[in-house]
């Protein structure tokens, strides 16, 4: 079985020392067996990928010349699902990486817990991505029967004419399902969806921009939001990346 490949990379050694020293650490505490490298710039890492493919990143977000979340939409312009967790300074700078769906922002003024709560969650789902059967799944109905949904691939779900639309990740033509709105949504609870719409319900992390009036989805599709409630969905989208452990919360 392959052994998952981290990558660090931070343009101040004694920073990405601390970080290698850190994760090596939480992976032994968790008996978990992982390769680390460490980089010093996203230039070095970029080389580096072109011959070796890494599981989880690790990026300051304020490195030079490039910094990380440049890097990281370089990335996802080109395909790649790696995950990425951030580090930084400034919490704010959270939605600046919606776009690139990272899997954790790490703040450097809590690094110990937030890196330990990242890196553990990862850590939860590798495992679980092993294990025969493992998903997040939801049964629901269609024309011909049931079928078994895994809620990760739902990008959003569409209510159109009485028809509800599942648009997922890995087809190009949305899936109709059987219901109403309003028990698909009882049916995704527990999930991390929100209905932002009285026709939409979103996956939130397949959420890659909230602006005044629309979600960008994974997708690059637009979802609507209800006239002023977009305060309301940032604010529901915060609670769920700190529950979640995206952003650690406190402090």
């Amino acid at each position: 079985m392959k052994v998952p490949a981290i990558a660090v990379c931070d343009d101040e050694k004694m920073a990405r020392d601390v970080v290698k020293t850190a994760v090596t650490s939480l992976l032994s505490q968790e008996g978990f067996e992982a390769d680390v490298e460490v980089f010093g710039s996203t230039a070095e890492l970029e080389e580096r990928m072109g011959s070796r493919a890494f599981d989880l990143l690790l990026l300051d977000i304020g490195m030079q010349p490039e910094g990380g979340l440049a890097f990281a939409r370089k990335l996802r312009e080109g395909n790649s699902a790696v995950q990425i967790i951030f580090i930084s300074n400034h919490i704010e700078k959270v939605f600046d990486t919606f776009s690139v769906r990272p899997f954790a922002f790490v703040r450097k003024t809590r690094f110990m817990e937030d890196i330990a709560a990242a890196l553990g969650r990862w850590i939860t789902g590798m495992r679980d991505r092993r294990e025969p059967g493992a998903g997040r799944g939801v049964l629901l109905k269609k024309k011909n029967g049931m079928a078994l949904y895994d809620t990760d691939k739902i990008i959003y779900v569409e209510s159109c004419r009485n028809k509800q639309l599942l648009h997922l990740t890995d087809k190009k033509d949305p899936d109709e399902v059987i219901g109403s709105l309003v028990q698909i949504e009882q049916q995704l609870s527990g999930f991390g969806f929100l209905r932002v719409q009285k026709s939409f319900i979103v996956n939130l992390r397949h959420i890659s921009e909230i602006s005044t009036e629309r979600i960008v989805m994974s997708d690059g599709s637009f979802v609507p939001i209800s006239r002023g409630k977009t305060r309301d969905v940032k604010s529901a989208y915060m609670d769920w990346l700190q529950q979640t452990d995206i952003i650690m919360g406190g402090g």
